[in-house]
């Protein structure tokens, strides 16, 4: 989760700041970086506390599904469904931030319902905290992707073109995740271990 998260979502800022840039100058300052970094923070904090609660009715392992799923599609449909600045781009923002920032509302619901009492502290924060080493996997590709995907695009277009498609593609780790998930326990109802 959190390598798509830090190889997609968090350069949308940026991202925003190029679209802004095809906007009538006379007509600015957009502050297209702040509103978008705004929309990206209150997305997560609805994110978070629905993620919880959805865990806590249906189950931890179909909720992270659904939260793979809905980041994977709400990234696909901010980057591809919009080319311009404005309220549309920000309303997918939000809710971008709110699906991929979900797991931070599930993994504290989760990881410590893994592990026996004696270890649970120390193996959750190495769960919790291995994933944002790895996550810096994704940041590093995301120059890669939009490499690739720059070819034969004017450098001047190259943030607004290019990367939209390497932001999507770095959005399929999700669906990655919601294979994984069957692979841990459902601990919905269940007591934790000793």
């Amino acid at each position: 989760a959190l390598l798509g998260t830090w190889g997609s979502l968090q350069w949308a800022p940026k991202w925003a700041i190029a679209l802004a840039s095809q906007l009538p100058a006379d007509d600015g300052p957009y502050h297209a970086k702040e509103y978008t970094q705004i929309a990206l923070a209150g997305g997560a904090i609805v994110g978070t506390l629905i993620a919880a609660w959805v865990a806590g009715h249906i189950g931890r392992r179909i909720t992270y599904v659904l939260l793979c799923l809905a980041s994977f599609v709400s990234l696909i449909y901010m980057y591809q469904g919009n080319d311009a600045f404005g309220v549309p781009m920000l309303v997918s923002a939000f809710v971008a931030g709110g699906a991929t920032a979900a797991f931070y509302g599930w993994f504290p619901l989760y990881l410590p319902e893994l592990f026996p009492t004696s270890i649970r502290a120390t193996c959750q924060g190495f769960a919790y905290n291995f994933g944002r080493v790895l996550s810096a996997i994704g940041s590093l590709q995301t120059a890669t992707l939009t490499a690739f995907f720059a070819q034969g695009v004017a450098p001047d277009r190259i943030e607004i073109d290019a990367f939209p498609n390497a932001g999507a593609t770095l959005a399929g780790i999700y669906l990655v995740g919601a294979f994984l998930i069957w692979l841990g326990p459902e601990t919905r109802g269940q007591p934790l271990p000793d």
